[in-house]
């Protein structure tokens, strides 16, 4: 499978080249353990996910990998087209096992009309994350736990 290009570069390329040095060590210092932390901010993060959204996402999601953090990070937040189409809970638990390691990637994960998609579904929403919050998996937990609190 051919490796998804945007701007002519590889997502990889183009994370590289929004890392800032400056930013990767805050970053580091507050995700302790996890490793392959580039430090790129959340703004060019959902700067480079608008591109990608207009440009080719079901392709981009094909070939998304999760060697570095930001790459979960864009694969989780809720700018990415397949989260705002698939705001479902089945949808949301494949994300969360695959994707959230740390922190950083539990807290972007988000997906859009959250909040008028658990007022339609308060008890089946809570019951999912009821699941979450008693695993015993730390980032598990934190999902449910913010989830919850949003």
């Amino acid at each position: 499978m051919n490796e998804y290009c945007i701007n002519g570069l590889t997502i990889k390329e183009n994370l590289l080249r929004l890392a800032g040095e400056g930013n990767k060590k805050f970053t580091e210092s507050l995700n302790p353990g996890i490793e392959n932390v580039l430090g790129v901010r959340v703004p060019a993060l959902r700067q480079l996910a608008a591109q990608i959204a207009k440009d080719d996402w079901q392709a981009y999601l094909q070939s998304a990998d999760t060697f570095y953090m930001e790459e979960r990070m864009l694969q989780a937040g809720d700018w990415m087209p397949e989260n705002k189409r698939c705001g479902r809970i089945s949808f949301i638990g494949f994300w969360v096992r695959i994707l959230i390691n740390s922190w950083s990637v539990c807290d972007t994960f988000d997906f859009a009309g959250k909040q008028r998609f658990v007022d339609r579904n308060k008890e089946r929403v809570w019951q999912f994350l009821e699941g979450w919050m008693q695993s015993d998996k730390e980032y598990e937990i934190r999902f449910g736990v913010v989830m919850a609190m949003a």
